[in-house]
């Protein structure tokens, strides 16, 4: 993933989610939780403007 804003990693990120849901479902399994917010981890370390 890569963004250069914190909307544009948002996006990528719920983007991303979904794909990931999808391929559990076909598996038949249940998608765990994040366990950290990633795009809020990146804002709070000053990597966005």
């Amino acid at each position: 993933m890569s963004a250069n804003s914190y909307d544009g990693c948002k996006a990528a990120q719920a983007e991303q989610h979904k794909t990931m849901e999808a391929r559990a479902r076909e598996k038949g399994q249940a998608l765990p939780a994040p366990r950290q917010n990633g795009c809020d981890h990146m804002k709070a370390q000053g990597m966005f403007n």
